[in-house]
């Protein structure tokens, strides 16, 4: 059993690896013109959409960056995938008071105050207050 191991090498902590997109193959950019001369990218179908994305697939040409560029290049918009939303629960009928409760300190503060027209004056004092109401640090 080693006890500890030591060295000049770098940590693994501290390699940082380098990425680059790798580019289409001038066979892939002939398959991927191929397909997509069938199709017209401003009246795009969300059925054509998966056709393309069949044929695409079936051709060996799989999502990329830079499959990506070339087809925004030529006019397609490429949906990626977007984080899912938190999903909301609507209140409960005893959530309510909870609520209006928590909402009590911070509605005294705002009500003295109109929001839409400050001085800066008023915007430090509105600070001051919501500080000593114990809504910011």
């Amino acid at each position: 059993m080693f006890s500890s191991i030591s060295g000049n090498q770098p940590s693994a902590s501290r390699i940082q690896p380098q990425f680059t997109v790798p580019a289409l193959t001038q066979d892939e950019r002939l398959k991927l013109a191929e397909i997509l001369f069938k199709y017209d990218p401003f009246n795009l179908t969300a059925a054509d959409a998966r056709t393309l994305r069949k044929e695409m697939s079936r051709a060996g040409i799989w999502p990329s960056r830079a499959v990506e560029q070339t087809l925004e290049n030529i006019g397609y918009h490429v949906n990626r995938p977007q984080p899912k939303k938190p999903v909301r629960t609507p209140a409960k009928s005893g959530d309510t008071a909870l609520i209006a409760q928590a909402l009590a300190p911070l509605q005294a503060v705002v009500r003295n105050y109109n929001l839409a027209n400050m001085s800066p004056a008023d915007e430090i004092s509105f600070y001051n207050r919501l500080r000593e109401a114990g809504l910011t640090k």
